[in-house]
């Protein structure tokens, strides 16, 4: 009796204890409601399943074997086994099974897409991870789980790949960091070795493309080459009458970048991207025939390159003898036509003793019977109208023209729709896309600086300052034509958007003191409006903060400014 009572004494102080010894259990909570309420396991590395998921979305051998794929891929020839959980028997699904299976295929997956399929003639369930599709009487593998906005779960919670790996033959690493701030890349391939790649740098992105699409940027595909490869048959054949050698560029890698037959550092030696095969020769026309809008800029430069190799004064004075020798000409083609003509003299000279001394040269009294030129006057002195000024100054360059298309005056057609179209882009504040046109015109036309500078435009619409800079530098100084006119970014950009990006630019000028990029991007924006004064003013602060960069000095020759009037720009305004 006593034992009995122990061992009752013992079970109640157990039964007491236990509660208080065990450990909080949490229950599991349901994340979707997919049908899978088990499947919230927050443990590591188990893809939020609670048991093993058979990962059956690709096909294999067995499946190929025992017919459980669709568009007639089937083994069809006398197999000793069949699916091991499958009846073997033949069930009155099995005739429609087929021919879901072997036609039309199940869903909205036409015959050509191969994919496994399970049908009801089986008479058992379908393997874990597939999914009726009810009419049909078949099972497909499951979509992908998708994670739902009340997950709360960190980290990656299924087993999915959720971003696609390297390829071999992708590595990419981080290189040195670039001055101009583009992203320079360590590539390393058994196919090329290991070199830097430059973003910023067409080449460096065109040869990137040809073995790899790490970049992950389809503007240029293989599928254009045809297209491209026409557009470059059109620019070879443009011609404005232009020689070579009046390209004033003075830059061959801009100017011949595809004349070249020599081997280059390209181990297959085929441009996929342009079509262009190993040993062929592409040649393309000069910028300057490619369109007349540009020759006339080239034209101009040429025009202002040669008056600044001469001396301000020699120029000027050079400047004034021509037009004092044109009146000359004026008055004696006068005299001839009314003076009767003198018989000669002894000497064989026409006229004698009496004859008039000649024209006096301009300020200084004529010599006795010789007429001053009508309306001259003395060097510096103004005159009335038709008046020849001295030799004081040269004369003021013309105003700088005003481009509202870097379309106008090509000549090939698919170049000019290129440039039209990002053009639109840009109006319809589409500036990415704006930017994807004209890297498909800088495919065609390499050697042309118009594609480079309208992306600089476009990058600039897109607030990409930085490479907008860059470009903008890499244009001009290639290309200094392109300073020589003024363009209507107003009809580019839009009057909302450049208006905030005057604001955007002098707010991070004021934010940044030692940066002269938005200085520099303030300064363009302001030239091209037409304020002279105020472009000046934030070209002196821009080139106070680089350090005396010469960049400023080179854009300060070409464009004409007025000097800015003040003590200090204010970017507050």
């Amino acid at each position: 009796m006593r034992r009995k009572n122990n061992t009752r004494v013992w079970i109640l102080l157990a039964a007491a204890v236990l509660p208080a010894t065990a450990s909080l259990l949490h229950a599991q909570a349901r994340v979707d409601t997919g049908g899978r309420v088990l499947d919230a396991n927050t443990r590591v590395g188990s893809g939020g399943y609670n048991s093993a998921r058979d990962s059956t979305a690709g096909l294999n051998g067995n499946l190929v074997v025992t017919g459980n794929v669709t568009g007639g891929r089937e083994f069809r020839d006398v197999v000793g086994y069949t699916d091991p959980r499958a009846f073997r028997g033949e069930l009155a699904s099995s005739g429609s099974d087929r021919f879901v299976r072997s036609s039309a295929g199940p869903s909205g997956y036409n015959a050509q897409v191969v994919r496994p399929f399970f049908g009801d003639s089986r008479g058992v369930a379908p393997p874990p991870g597939f999914m009726p599709l009810g009419s049909t009487g078949g099972y497909v593998p499951a979509p992908p789980p998708r994670r739902q906005g009340s997950d709360l779960r960190l980290g990656s919670v299924f087993d999915t790949p959720q971003f696609a790996l390297p390829k071999p033959g992708e590595l990419l690493l981080s290189g040195p960091v670039d001055p101009s701030n583009n992203n320079i890349l360590i590539a390393a391939s058994p196919l090329y070795g290991v070199r830097p790649l430059n973003s910023g740098d067409m080449s460096d992105v065109i040869f990137l493309r040809r073995y790899t699409d790490a970049t992950g940027d389809r503007s240029v595909g293989r599928s254009d080459s045809d297209t491209i490869r026409r557009m470059q048959e059109e620019l070879r054949d443009t011609d404005t009458g232009q020689t070579e050698n009046s390209d004033a560029l003075n830059n061959p890698t801009m100017d011949k970048p595809l004349d070249n037959t020599i081997p280059g550092n390209d181990p297959l030696g085929n441009d996929p991207t342009t079509g262009q095969q190993a040993g062929q020769r592409l040649v393309l026309s000069s910028a300057v025939k490619q369109s007349t809008q540009y020759k006339a800029l080239v034209d101009r430069l040429e025009k202002y390159n040669q008056q600044m190799k001469l001396d301000p004064a020699t120029a000027a004075n050079r400047e004034y003898n021509a037009q004092v020798r044109l009146a000359r000409e004026a008055e004696e083609q006068k005299n001839k036509s009314t003076e009767p003509q003198l018989p000669p003299t002894r000497d064989g000279m026409t006229g004698g003793p009496s004859a008039p001394g000649g024209t006096a040269l301009p300020g200084t009294p004529a010599l006795p019977g010789g007429p001053n030129l009508p309306g001259t006057g003395a060097p510096g002195e103004p005159g009335q109208p038709g008046n020849l000024l001295g030799p004081t100054r040269i004369t003021e360059r013309s105003k700088p023209p005003v481009i509202s298309s870097l379309a106008t005056g090509v000549q090939a057609k698919g170049l000019a729709d290129l440039l039209t179209e990002a053009e639109t882009l840009m109006r319809d504040q589409k500036f990415v896309a704006a930017i994807e046109k004209y890297d498909l015109a800088a495919q065609v036309a390499p050697n042309n600086p118009m594609p480079l500078f309208g992306r600089a435009n476009a990058e600039l619409g897109a607030s990409f300052y930085a490479r907008a800079e860059t470009h903008l530098r890499q244009a001009f100084t290639g290309a200094p034509a392109l300073m020589m006119a003024q363009y209507d970014l107003r009809k580019f950009l839009g009057d909302e958007r450049l208006e905030f990006l005057v604001r955007d630019l002098k707010e991070i000028a004021n934010t940044e003191k030692d940066s002269a990029r938005p200085l520099l991007l303030l300064a363009y924006i302001a030239y091209n409006e037409g304020n002279e004064r105020m472009a000046a003013g934030y070209l002196d602060l821009a080139e106070k903060r680089s350090g005396g960069d010469p960049f400023y000095k080179t854009v300060r020759d070409h464009w004409q400014l007025a000097p800015y009037e003040g003590s200090s720009i204010d970017l507050n305004k």
